[in-house]
């Protein structure tokens, strides 16, 4: 895979979603969202909750696209929104696209919870787009999404260019080599990210190759999780000699990997010359 991960010019993603949230009568959604709180057991009982709060917990609401066309339009308004959690729900690329338009100009948010929808890769270039500029957003939960190497290629490209999110989570999606290795050569270019976890993906022995020689001279990334993948101890050997030289990690959960006696003997052996990173956790 090329190290270039320099964006090309993305199709508009947002486009049709401010089409019609534009057409959006204002006064159909109080209606709309009253509706939404008997039918799907929310708290909103009108749109003032949505235009007004620092932090707005949706998750687990069963949130359709349209669904969430509706409260894109209310957030629109929302000038103080700090944290935004719509974990758990059934949107997929057309209720991100609604989304994105809505945070296009919010100032404000810093923590985005999108974990276990159905984003996909389409809807990770989109929101990649959006991160690409993004100066607010610290912390990004992205797990069980449905993200393979293309979504993953995506967020290399705006990871690089970023310089405020700090924490990623890329749990339990189906990135494999490939998308690991863009997003190593990623962390080669930014001094912002301290935490990611890419734990229950499908990266194996290529994929951690990369990573350790980003890890080797990476001094930002301070937690890393890659459980319940393909490590095996010829793995976890790239990662050990890496770790002999890094001084940031001090974090790194391998459980649920092929890792045995001699992959934890190459660990123990990093730690004896790693002076600095002497509070590993090490799961196995």
């Amino acid at each position: 895979m090329s190290n270039d991960t320099t964006p090309s010019v993305m199709p508009a993603c947002v486009e049709p979603a401010v089409d019609v949230l534009k057409n959006i009568n204002p006064m159909k959604i109080l209606f709309s969202l009253r509706n939404d709180s008997t039918q799907l057991g929310t708290n909103i009982d009108n749109n003032t909750q949505v235009q007004t709060s620092k932090i707005l917990n949706l998750s687990n609401k069963k949130l359709s696209d349209q669904n969430l066309r509706r409260i894109a339009y209310s957030l629109k308004s929302n000038t103080t929104l700090i944290t935004l959690n719509l974990a758990g729900n059934n949107f997929g690329i057309t209720g991100i696209k609604y989304l994105l338009i809505a945070l296009q100009s919010n100032i404000t948010l810093t923590t985005l919870d999108l974990q276990n929808n159905k984003i996909g890769d389409e809807g990770i270039q989109c929101l990649a787009e959006f991160l690409y500029d993004n100066t607010t957003l610290t912390t990004l939960n992205l797990g069980g999404n449905d993200i393979e190497d293309k979504g993953a290629y995506h967020l290399a490209s705006a990871i690089q260019h970023n310089m405020t999110l700090k924490i990623l989570n890329l749990q339990n999606n189906n990135i494999k080599d490939e998308g690991a290795e863009a997003l190593a050569y990623a962390l080669e270019n930014n001094s912002i990210l301290n935490t990611l976890s890419l734990g229950r993906n499908q990266i194996n022995i290529d994929g951690i190759q990369h990573w350790a020689n980003t890890i080797q001279n990476n001094i930002t990334l301070i937690a890393f999780d890659i459980e319940g993948n393909g490590i095996s101890d010829d793995g976890v050997q790239y990662l050990a000699y890496a770790l002999e030289s890094n001084i940031g990690l001090t974090t790194l959960n391998l459980g649920r990997n092929q890792i045995t006696a001699e992959g934890i003997q190459f660990l123990a052996n990093a730690l004896e010359t790693n002076k600095v990173s002497q509070h590993f956790l090490f799961a196995h």
